[in-house]
Order: structure tokens, then C-alpha cells, then sequence
């Protein structure tokens, strides 16, 4: 999303106060100052080569290359001698509609009937709406490459009727690469990372699932990541998984999130929490499972224990290596619960837990 809106959420002028080139991503990267609101913000944004070069000119882009090795920034002015600006916006993409090509219509006025040219009256496109409710359009291309070709079809699909929520999926660094600290000695692994796809819904419950060696669940754990590529960026991600659910473990009962779901007293031992998250921007591309506990992230190697600060950190943004935007978790805006119902309880989670088993082998040896 972030290499997204530099890309086409273009807005706002940044004034690039300094630039400079680094070599080993083979990029040019700017200091770019900018309102926003009455306040005034600083960024280090990356600019393509054919920005750059046709603002400053080859040589001073040369300049730049050669001095990289010092890491240093340069103050450029453009030929005219004036500072240059770039377009920068820091709005977020929250839903997408597709809006179809349209054609002329002309009257026969012998059959009293519309006919429809050749001829077209508007290109087909897709429109984004930002979190502040402002509308631009986005190509068809940027749309699939960072929300996956099943979602641009859903949109199609739908043509002009609505604007579709970003579906749940975002990936990311992981967390605990930056801070080791955060993995518990006791820790579930993460035995399916969702990687460079969006498939968190899939992999995170599949992973949940797999954890707890119940037969039932190990199955479904598998015909989750059997159905990873097909569904994977779907609007429908969170109603399959829970559909493939529901016809496999007949002892889960599933249950819509509440609007005011509150994980800290509403959570139990007896249920499978699949939430999307929202975040303090107003974010919901993200989602993790609950167990015992136990946070499933699936861009993490080893699940997270349940508390404020673990969510929060399943909400922030790391690129290369850097926390760009630490955000904090608000709440659950949408997801399912799968649990044993209280009546019905026969106690299958409690048979197959880690503490059970370690009895259970106590008593055979």
C-alpha cells in the first residue's frame, strides 16, 4: 500500500529539499518537505530515475551516483534555478470500484430505438476511495499487482454498483526479525507464513489449526492451503475459510465477530478468534487468529502472546528492515469466532491439548 500511493496518490506538492542516490538498491531518494493539514512534514521518499533526470538534468544525476558511496545528500535546484517539487500523499486506499467503459448512444428515429456506436464516451477505470472520502483513479495494473487479480475481477464483476473493502492480506516484515525479544521461549511455531501473498486469513487459521494435532483440524489446516492460490486477495476470503470450516469440524460452531466484540474479556479457551484488525489510521488489511492465548500472525515465524502490545505491533508498517509507521491496534472490525458450544462441549480442545498429552504420556511410561 505504501509503494502504491507514492505511486499513484499524487495530490499534494512536496517541495525536495535534499537527494541523493543509494547504490545498492539502485534508486535516487529525496528529502521532501510537504503540508499537511497547517503542519509542515518531512519524508524520505524514492524517485524514479526519469523524474529525476528530467528535473536536474544527467549530469547533476551522475553527481549523484558518484557520490553515493558517502551516503551523502545534495541540495538540487532545477535548471531554472528553482527548487523542484514532487507530488506526495500519505491517504490511504480503503475500498476500489470499477467503473466500466461507456458509448455513445444515437436515436433511430424510423424505429424509435437507442442504438449503441462504436464510438466510446469514457474509458473503462478503477477509482479508489481514500480514508478521508476523497476519490482518485487508479490504473488497472497498480490494482493488480498490489491487491491480486481475483480482487480486480470481483470488482469487475460488480462493474459500477459499489465500492469493494481492501480485502484482509497485507504482508509484511516480521516483527520479530527487528525485535528478537519479542518470541517467547514456550511459543507455537507459525508453520504456514503467508510470504509475499495475501493469504493471511488462510494461513494464520491453518497454522492455529495444524498447532493443536487434532485430527479434524489437521485435515482442514490442509484444505486451507490447498485453497490459498485460488481464494488468496478474494473480497469472500473470510466467508470460504469459514464455510471450508463449518463443513469439516461439525464440533465448531461459528459465529460472526460482534460489532463490539472485546477481546480482553469476551476471548475463551474453547474458541478460534479469525479477526481483521483495525488500526489507529483506520486500516482493516490485516488479520490474525486467537488461541489460547496466543496471537497467529502469519507474518511472523512464532506466534505472539496475547496482549495490547503484540497487537499493536501486528498493525505496523516494516519495510526493509525499518518500523515506517508503528500504528496501534483499535479493534476487531469484522472476522469469525469457531468454538465449542457450551452445551455441547465435549471437551475435544481439552483432550488434545499440549497438558493432556503430556499426562497422557506421563501415564504410559
Amino acid at each position: 500500500m505504501k509503494l502504491a500511493k507514492e505511486e499513484w496518490l499524487h495530490s499534494t506538492d512536496g517541495v525536495v529539499k535534499a537527494l541523493r542516490y543509494n547504490t545498492k538498491k539502485k534508486e535516487f531518494v529525496a528529502r521532501v518537505n510537504y503540508m499537511l493539514g497547517d503542519k509542515e512534514k518531512e519524508e524520505e521518499m524514492t524517485l524514479s530515475d526519469d523524474w529525476v533526470i528530467d528535473t536536474y538534468g544527467k549530469e547533476l544525476a551522475q553527481k549523484l551516483i558518484d557520490r553515493d558511496e558517502h551516503g551523502e545528500f545534495l541540495m538540487p535546484k532545477t535548471e531554472e534555478g528553482v527548487v523542484a517539487k514532487f507530488p506526495v500523499d500519505n491517504r490511504k486506499i480503503v475500498r476500489v470500484k470499477y467503473v466500466p467503459a461507456t458509448y455513445v448512444h444515437s436515436q433511430d428515429e424510423r424505429n424509435k430505438k437507442e442504438i449503441v456506436t462504436n464510438e466510446v464516451h469514457s474509458k473503462a477505470c478503477f477509482k479508489g476511495m481514500l480514508e478521508d472520502g476523497c476519490v482518485v483513479t487508479l490504473p488497472e495494473e497498480l490494482v493488480t499487482e498490489f491487491f491480486g487479480t481475483n480482487f480486480v475481477n470481483e470488482c469487475k464483476t460488480l462493474g459500477n454498483k459499489k465500492f469493494v473493502r481492501i480485502p484482509p492480506g497485507s504482508c509484511r516484515s516480521s516483527v520479530m526479525t527487528l525485535f528478537p525479544q519479542l518470541r517467547c521461549e514456550n511459543a507455537p511455531p507459525v508453520n504456514f507464513m503467508q510470504g509475499g501473498r495475501n493469504t493471511c486469513v488462510f494461513s494464520l487459521l491453518a497454522s492455529a489449526f495444524h498447532h493443536t494435532a487434532i485430527p479434524d483440524l489437521v485435515m482442514v489446516a490442509k484444505l486451507l492451503q490447498e485453497n490459498l492460490h485460488t481464494f488468496s486477495g478474494s473480497t469472500g476470503c473470510l466467508a470460504i475459510a469459514k464455510q471450508i470450516v463449518e463443513e469439516n469440524v461439525k464440533w465448531l460452531q461459528p459465529k460472526r465477530i460482534p460489532k463490539y466484540f472485546n477481546w480482553e474479556v469476551d476471548i475463551h479457551h474453547y474458541m478460534f478468534v479469525v479477526g481483521v484488525i483495525e488500526d489507529s489510521t483506520k486500516c482493516c488489511q490485516h488479520a490474525v487468529t486467537i488461541f489460547r492465548d496466543w496471537i497467529y500472525d502469519s507474518n511472523e515465524p512464532f506466534a505472539l502472546p496475547l496482549n495490547k502490545e503484540s497487537l499493536d505491533c501486528c498493525t505496523w508498517d516494516i519495510k526493509d528492515g525499518v518500523v515506517h509507521e508503528a500504528s496501534f491496534f483499535s479493534r476487531f472490525c469484522d472476522g469469525w469466532i469457531f468454538q465449542e458450544p457450551e452445551e455441547k462441549r465435549k471437551k475435544v480442545l481439552d483432550i488434545y491439548s499440549p497438558s493432556a498429552r503430556k499426562v497422557k504420556k506421563q501415564r504410559v511410561t
